[in-house]
């Protein structure tokens, strides 16, 4: 069992979180992109709804289910994503892009 670190100090992921808010704005839109099946395409147009409304709007993104790989993650930040939320399994994970 080990623990990753960095300069002598143990990293946590509460240190590296979205900043929270006591209020939420009510003027948030959602979409999700949802299918029954692996390589339908999800990804893609997500991709290209973050490129587009990203344009205007500032844009998060959030990935329910996936492979351990970086692609989609990196596609979300490279679209326009101004952060990324993912969880695989057991492990989750929060960039900014």
């Amino acid at each position: 069992m080990g623990y990753i670190g960095k300069e002598d100090e143990i990293v946590n992921m509460k240190d590296y979180g979205i900043e929270t808010s006591d209020s939420l704005r009510d003027d948030a839109k959602i979409f999700a992109v949802t299918s029954s099946r692996m390589d339908a395409g999800k990804t893609t147009l997500t991709a290209k709804l973050i490129e587009n409304l990203s344009q205007e709007y500032k844009v998060g993104s959030l990935k329910l289910t996936g492979s351990a790989r970086e692609r989609d993650r990196l596609k979300m930040l490279e679209s326009g994503s101004e952060i990324f939320a993912g969880l695989c399994g057991c492990r989750a994970s929060i960039d900014s892009g």
